[in-house]
């Protein structure tokens, strides 16, 4: 992958062609893009068959398709054209699905960590200072 903006252009750009580029999924891409520098203004409109996805190596398409599945999953649903749409990109990146359903149960079971580690967190903040000696 040439650079970071090229990366971030690359993301948003399926994420407008193949997701319903929700506020939620906007807002992501402009976060994500901002812990690297860049702005939301700065990143390229790409046609998805431009994407020269033999410029990633191995590592960048999965975190892509990492970074994908987390778009799908922002509402709590993926849907049937996010699940098509998944399928393309990894048949694009000459990556097998079942990869991508590994990312997708490994982000499932982070995530499910971290409400727990939240939970935890919440509860120690609601105690007394006498509870937790």
């Amino acid at each position: 992958m040439p650079n970071v903006i090229n990366y971030f252009s690359c993301l948003d750009s399926i994420a407008r062609y193949y997701f319903k580029y929700s506020p939620p999924e906007k807002q992501f891409i402009q976060q994500q893009a901002a812990v690297w520098g860049i702005q939301a203004t700065t990143l390229q409109k790409i046609e998805i068959d431009q994407i020269d996805f033999e410029a990633f190596d191995q590592n960048e398409k999965l975190v892509l398709l990492r970074d994908l599945i987390t778009l799908a999953c922002l509402d709590g649903h993926v849907s049937a054209s996010e699940t098509e749409a998944i399928q393309d990109i990894s048949k694009r990146m000459k990556l097998p699905y079942d990869k991508a359903i590994e990312i997708e149960n490994w982000l499932k079971n982070l995530w499910e960590l971290f409400e727990k580690g939240a939970k935890i967190f919440e509860a120690s903040s609601n105690m007394k200072s006498s509870q937790l000696a």
